[in-house]
C-alpha cells in the first residue's frame, strides 16, 4: 500500500513542475489518481486547492490530507482512509455529502436527497454546513446556493467575502449557468421557457402569478432529454433562481417533478427526482450526474455535445 507523506517541499529542482506531477512522483502513484486527489481537495499548496495545472516553486509545502490506496481495476479508484471521500468522476453512486472539486476560490460539494444545506434555525441536526469542518477543515467555507432538503446535486462554497460577493456580482450579471436534471410526469413535447412570476413571501409554498417576469435572471429554461413511459428526462436552466423556482414552474406548466409532494399531488411517491448536475461561470465549472440507476442510458445523453437553447 503506498502511503503519502503529509507534507511534501518543492524543491530548487521542482519550479515550474505542475502540482500533479510532483505529487505522482513525490508520492509514487499514478498521474490519474493523482489528479483525482487534486479534484477533490486532498492535497494542497501552502494551505490552499490549486488546480492540477498550477506551476510550483521552491519552497512550497504540498500536503495530503490522507493517505491514498490505489486499486488496479478499469476505473481506478482511489479511496482516503480519513478526510473527503475521494471518488472516480464516472462513479455517480455515492450519496455520502463529498467534495467534487474545488478552486484557491471556489469549491463545490455534492448533496444528496434527504440532507439540510444549511442547519435549521435553533434546531441544528444534519446539514451540509454541519459536514463543512469534516469535508473540509482546513478553511472556512461559505455556502452560496441552497438545495431543497429532497434536492441532490451540487452546492457551492466560496472561501471567502471578496470571492462570494464576486460569485453574486457573477450571477446578477447572467454568467452564471446553473442546469439541473428533472423527471417530469407527462410528455414535454418541446423545449420551453418558463416566466412566469413567483410570489415567494407566502409560507411553505410558492404561489405561481400569472404576471410573467420580466427579468431574465427569474426565468426557467427547459429542453426534454429523453422520453420514458409516463415522464421525460428533462434538462432545467437557471441563471439565479428563487425558491422553489423549478418545482413550481413546472408543475405550473403540467410537468410536476416525480415525487415532488408539495407541487406534484398525485404523483408525490418516491424521492424527488430533481438534481443540480452542472454549475458554470467564468473561471469554474463542476459537474456531477445523479445516482438514479433506473436511466443510466439515458444519463449517457449528458455527454453528447447538442446546441445551446
Amino acid at each position: 500500500m503506498p502511503k503519502v507523506n503529509t507534507n511534501l517541499s518543492a524543491g530548487p529542482d521542482d519550479h515550474g513542475l505542475r502540482l500533479d506531477r510532483f505529487v505522482s512522483r513525490q508520492a509514487a502513484i499514478s498521474l490519474r489518481a493523482a489528479r483525482r486527489l487534486i479534484e477533490r481537495a486532498l492535497i494542497l499548496v501552502d494551505e490552499r486547492p490549486c488546480p492540477a495545472g498550477y506551476k510550483l516553486r521552491p519552497g512550497q509545502t504540498v500536503t495530503v490530507d490522507a493517505p491514498v490506496v490505489t486499486v488496479d481495476i478499469p476505473s481506478e479508484t482511489v479511496s482516503a482512509s480519513s478526510g473527503p471521500r475521494a471518488r472516480a468522476p464516472s462513479d455517480p453512486s455515492a450519496s455520502s455529502p463529498h467534495i467534487v472539486t474545488a478552486t484557491p476560490d471556489y469549491i463545490a460539494f455534492f448533496k444528496p436527497s434527504g440532507l439540510h444545506t444549511v442547519s435549521l434555525a435553533g434546531a441544528g441536526g444534519p446539514s451540509l454546513e454541519a459536514e463543512l469542518p469534516r469535508l473540509f477543515p482546513q478553511r472556512p467555507v461559505i455556502l452560496l446556493n441552497r438545495l431543497d432538503l429532497g434536492t441532490s446535486g451540487l452546492v457551492l462554497g466560496a472561501f471567502d467575502e471578496r470571492s462570494a460577493s464576486r460569485f453574486r456580482d457573477l450571477e446578477n450579471a447572467a454568467q452564471v449557468d446553473k442546469r439541473y436534471l428533472a423527471m417530469a410526469t407527462g410528455d414535454m413535447p418541446a423545449a420551453m421557457i418558463l416566466k412566469w412570476t413567483l410570489d415567494t413571501t407566502r409560507g411553505t409554498r410558492v404561489k405561481v402569478l400569472s404576471a410573467l417576469s420580466p427579468d431574465p435572471l427569474r426565468w426557467t429554461r427547459v429542453t426534454p432529454l429523453a422520453r420514458l413511459p409516463g415522464a421525460t428526462l428533462l434538462e432545467v436552466r437557471i441563471a439565479k433562481g428563487a425558491r422553489h423556482q423549478i418545482r413550481a414552474h413546472l408543475a405550473q406548466a403540467g410537468f410536476p417533478i416525480a415525487g415532488d409532494a408539495l407541487y406534484g399531488a398525485g404523483h408525490a411517491q418516491g424521492e424527488l427526482k430533481l438534481h443540480h448536475w452542472r454549475l458554470e461561470f467564468p473561471g469554474f465549472s463542476a459537474k456531477e450526474q445523479p445516482a438514479w440507476q433506473d436511466i443510466k442510458a439515458e444519463l449517457s445523453l449528458l455527454d453528447t455535445p447538442k446546441k445551446e437553447n
